[in-house]
């Protein structure tokens, strides 16, 4: 497993810090991909990946269901910052979390701090919608 660059997840996730190669996995995996894009000094980015996502039926179902990208909001990967510009333009807030499916197709995102009853719910809705 690979740990995430900026923060401790406790190692529940496996992060990819290439969008193309998550975006291969996800294709070979047949799962969407979960986008992270914060930055070290963001205390919602750090509640996020620190006491969010290692709750266990959290990293459960995003482990299940998604490959996970950690983007620098500072150096976006170019098609993070495509995909936000277009589906989240109003979003100012860290982290920006997005979920494609393996396509790179939109299907859902938030801006700011958020809890683990509404990271599985952005989760949930974006696996119905690959399955639909």
């Amino acid at each position: 497993m690979t740990s995430h660059p900026d923060f401790d997840d406790h190692g529940v996730v496996s992060w990819h810090t290439d969008f193309d190669t998550a975006l291969g996995e996800a294709k070979k995996t047949g799962k969407g991909l979960f986008i992270e894009s914060g930055r070290y000094a963001c205390g919602n980015c750090r509640r996020l990946i620190e006491s969010v996502i290692p709750r266990p039926e959290v990293h459960a179902y995003l482990n299940e269901h998604f490959v996970s990208f950690a983007d620098d909001c500072d150096e976006m990967a170019p098609q993070v910052l495509a995909l936000g510009q277009k589906h989240m333009p109003a979003a100012r807030m860290l982290p920006f979390v997005m979920v494609t499916d393996a396509d790179g197709n939109w299907l859902g995102g938030s801006s700011g701090g958020v809890n683990a009853d509404g990271l599985l719910e952005l989760l949930r809705s974006a696996v119905s919608r690959m399955k639909a």
